[in-house]
């Protein structure tokens, strides 16, 4: 009984108690950042090179282009393909790391070299998108008609294509842009 009047005597102190910890607890899952107009978009850090959630995002969109395109619709390889691109960037971000002490780089010619050349890269063979069962193998002209068919709907607006088809195309393209040169 001795306890119970005690609380009620002290009533206010316990609300202002209780509500201090409330506040407290809320206040301490605030993103301040987010609060004053900032964008919290670092994933996370390895060596010091932060990942960039809209990068990140933007490499997952990309595969996943890859992967339709290549393979068809899956809805299951959505989680493999995130890993994939947390992998991928973990890699880059080591190897890149010894390239640059080395200095070590592949410059844009010779890049185009090995995507469009005479001499393409030997994993654009094993691509079953440029893949022709009438050759035999790699197909250039599967290729070309590829960056033909995103090159004329960005530079024509195009209507016979389809905008969606279109961007998938392009994701693809990135994706394999980015394979090669790493």
């Amino acid at each position: 009984m001795a306890l119970l009047e005690t609380i009620r005597q002290k009533k206010i102190f316990l609300f202002v108690v209780i509500g201090v910890a409330m506040l407290m607890f809320v206040i301490g899952d605030v993103n301040w950042q987010s609060l004053f107009g900032q964008s919290p978009t670092e994933v996370d850090k390895i060596e010091g090179e932060e990942l960039d959630y809209m990068d990140y995002e933007r490499r997952v969109a990309e595969m996943t282009a890859f992967y339709e395109v290549q393979y068809g619709s899956d809805a299951q390889m959505q989680e493999q393909i995130r890993s994939q691109v947390w992998n991928a960037f973990v890699y880059e971000t080591l190897v890149a790391k010894q390239c640059d002490k080395l200095g070590l780089q592949v410059s844009d010619e010779e890049l185009t070299s090995r995507l469009t050349g005479d001499n393409p890269h030997p994993a654009l063979a094993q691509m079953r998108l440029f893949y022709n069962p009438d050759k035999g193998g790699f197909d250039p002209d599967m290729l070309q008609n590829m960056l033909g068919i995103i090159s004329d709907y960005e530079n024509n607006g195009n209507a016979q294509y389809n905008a969606e088809y279109v961007e998938k195309l392009k994701n693809c393209w990135g994706f394999i842009e980015h394979y090669i040169r790493t």
